[in-house]
């Protein structure tokens, strides 16, 4: 599923937990358009059950600043596939 994402232009990033041996369940999902971004951050697959019935924690944010915090921390523990 990645992988077909990357081959329609997403960039798509992966946590190495092995090299690193820490845990990191933890997604990230950030959608961009023109002017706009929203950033969804937490537990949640990127699924219709796990967004609608999951019990699950996410924060989702429009705030510039904000985002641009999150990557800053969330890019240097990922790697681009």
């Amino acid at each position: 599923m990645l992988l077909k994402l990357k081959d329609l232009g997403v960039n798509v990033y992966l946590y190495d937990s092995i090299t690193s041996n820490r845990s990191f369940h933890m997604k990230s999902y950030l959608f961009l358009d023109n002017d706009n971004q929203t950033l969804i951050v937490g537990s949640s697959n990127l699924s219709i059950t796990a967004l609608r019935t999951g019990q699950e924690l996410n924060l989702i944010t429009t705030n510039y600043f904000l985002i641009t915090v999150i990557l800053m921390f969330g890019l240097t523990c990922m790697i681009n596939l």
